[in-house]
């Protein structure tokens, strides 16, 4: 213990009586514990003075478990004399791989993200079903019956080239349909529309719940730049 005064360690601890309770039959006498400086002579109660000592360590304890818990685990275990210092440290160690790998694994998943979003890259045929088409039918079962190849391809915005011989057209439109006054049904929403020649390419951009059509024969080619925004 040192002097809350001059910090000096030459202390020492008196047990002075403080007081007395008189009963019948005996009486209590109320001692405390003083501190006694003998560097400035000053004194204090010494146990009030022990009781913050102790919570004061407490709540930097609680402190260290809440913002920095593998540092105080890590000191519990390395003080603990009842473990072998073999399986001591290995636990030190094991616990602190695990940290690390916890740290690492969410930029990890990040990072692979957006390298996937970037190489994505595909080529399409029309009227092939290839990765991405599927058969379209509107109308079924009445004169106005349609069939078409179309293709559902993961949303983003998207670099297009027509590597092909002809000029095509290619339309986003929602998978959800309406029913014209006329009695037939169509798409709902109609989404980007574009028109490639020969060797141009366009930035084109399709969103969840619309699918591709490419309207004339030709091979597009397909590079992700970015995830869809509007």
């Amino acid at each position: 213990m040192l002097c809350p005064k001059c910090h000096s360690s030459n202390v020492q601890i008196r047990r002075e009586k403080q007081g007395e309770i008189r009963w019948k039959r005996f009486t209590t006498i109320i001692r405390t514990e003083v501190g006694f400086c003998r560097n400035c002579g000053y004194t204090w109660n010494a146990k009030n003075s022990q009781s913050a000592g102790k919570n004061g360590n407490t709540w930097l304890w609680v402190l260290g478990w809440i913002l920095f818990f593998p540092i105080p685990l890590t000191i519990l275990l390395v003080r603990n004399d009842k473990m072998k210092p073999v399986v001591k440290y290995s636990l030190v160690a094991l616990m602190w791989i695990m940290i690390i790998i916890m740290g690492m694994g969410p930029r990890s998943t990040s990072g692979a993200r957006e390298t996937e979003t970037k190489n994505l890259s595909f080529t399409i045929t029309s009227g092939t079903m290839g990765e991405y088409g599927f058969r379209n039918t509107l109308n079924a079962g009445t004169v106005f019956e349609e069939t078409k190849v179309v293709y559902h391809i993961p949303a983003g915005t998207y670099e297009v080239s027509n590597i092909g011989k002809y000029t095509v057209q290619i339309c986003a439109y929602s998978d959800n349909t309406r029913i014209t006054s006329e009695g037939w049904k169509e798409p709902a929403k109609t989404g980007n529309v574009a028109v490639l020649k020969t060797n141009e390419t366009v930035n084109f951009s399709i969103e969840n719940g619309y699918y591709l059509e490419i309207n004339g024969d030709g091979e597009l080619k397909f590079e992700k730049t970015s995830e869809y925004s509007k």
